[in-house]
């Protein structure tokens, strides 16, 4: 996914994906193991695997993404985006 830093600030952040059901409660997330590196102003690739569980119900879910800061816990999202996935 790419993923674009409006910050003029370098950042180094993990991707946290999650799947939302239709009251837009997460009923699956997944954060990347290791974090990216986002230039300042600059848009980057991030493309890390994950597996969906076998108990996630099929249906049409929202997915959100978010940059989480690995420097600051209390910054979490500085980017977010939601689209839909039918699975």
């Amino acid at each position: 996914m790419a993923i674009k830093n409006l910050s003029g600030l370098p950042k180094d952040a993990y991707i946290k994906l999650s799947f939302l059901n239709d009251q837009g409660v997460a009923v699956f997330s997944h954060t990347s193991d290791k974090a990216f590196s986002f230039d300042s102003f600059g848009t980057d690739y991030a493309q890390f695997e994950m597996k969906l569980p076998t108990n996630l119900a099929s249906g049409t879910y929202q997915t959100k993404v978010e940059v989480v800061n690995m420097y600051n816990a209390d910054d979490v999202t500085f980017g977010e985006k939601s689209i839909e996935q039918h699975f």
